[in-house]
C-alpha cells in the first residue's frame, strides 16, 4: 500500500508542475528586441497638403517598444503626379522630450519614401513632415498620434494568466483530494488488518 501512495503522490507533484511549465509561452519577453512590424499589414493613412503638394504617410498600428517601417508619398495635389527629387524628414514630437528626426530613403518608385520608425513608449506624439522640393521647405502637419498596446493583446493576456492561476489551483485541489484518499485507504487498513 505504501507503494501506491507514492505513486499518488508523484503523480499529484507532475500534475503541480504542469501549469508552471505552460505558463511560459512565446509571449513573454525576453529582453531581446522586438522584430519590426511591416508596413503592409494593418495600414493608418496620414494626408496633409502643403502648399501645390499632397503628401501622405502610411504605417502600421504603432505599438509600445517595436520599430515599425513607414512609407511617405509625395505627389502634385492637383494631378496626383509623384515627385521624384523630393528631400523629407519625419519630425516625431512628445512633451517634454528632445523631437526625434527620421530620415525619409527614396524607394524604387517616384514619390515613394521608405522611413524606419524608432520603438515608442506609450502615449501621444506629433507628427510632421518637413518636404524640401526645388529649393523650398515646407511642413505637414498630421497632429496627435496615439502610440499603445492593442486591446485584443492584452486582453488575451489577462485570460491566459487566469487560465494559469485556475489550471494551478485545480492540480493542488486534485493533489490534496488524492493525498487524503490515499491516506484514509492507508489509514483503514492498518486498522483492518492489526500488526501480527
Amino acid at each position: 500500500m505504501l507503494i501506491g501512495v507514492k505513486k499518488v503522490l508523484a503523480l499529484g507533484f507532475i500534475l503541480l508542475a504542469l501549469p508552471s511549465a505552460s505558463s511560459a509561452h512565446e509571449g513573454h519577453d525576453n529582453g531581446a528586441k522586438k522584430p519590426a512590424v511591416a508596413a503592409d499589414s494593418g495600414m493608418i493613412a496620414r494626408t496633409a497638403r502643403v502648399g501645390d503638394y499632397e503628401v501622405m504617410i502610411k504605417h502600421p498600428e504603432l505599438e509600445p517598444l517595436h520599430e515599425h517601417s513607414a512609407r511617405l508619398f509625395i505627389t502634385r495635389y492637383a494631378t496626383n503626379e509623384p515627385i521624384k527629387e523630393a528631400a523629407a524628414n519625419l519630425i516625431i514630437a512628445a512633451k517634454g522630450k528632445e523631437p526625434i528626426k527620421v530620415a525619409a530613403k527614396p524607394s524604387a518608385r517616384a514619390g515613394e519614401y521608405e522611413l524606419t520608425l524608432p520603438p515608442f513608449d506609450s502615449g501621444n506624439f506629433s507628427f510632421s513632415v518637413i518636404v524640401k522640393t526645388g529649393g523650398v521647405e515646407q511642413t505637414a502637419n498630421y497632429g496627435a498620434v496615439t502610440v499603445e498596446t492593442p486591446k485584443t493583446v492584452a486582453v488575451e493576456s489577462n485570460l491566459a494568466d487566469t487560465k494559469n492561476v485556475l489550471l494551478w489551483l485545480l492540480s493542488v485541489l486534485l493533489l490534496t483530494a488524492v493525498s487524503l484518499t490515499g491516506y484514509r485507504a492507508w489509514h483503514r487498513r492498518a486498522i483492518l488488518q492489526p500488526e501480527s
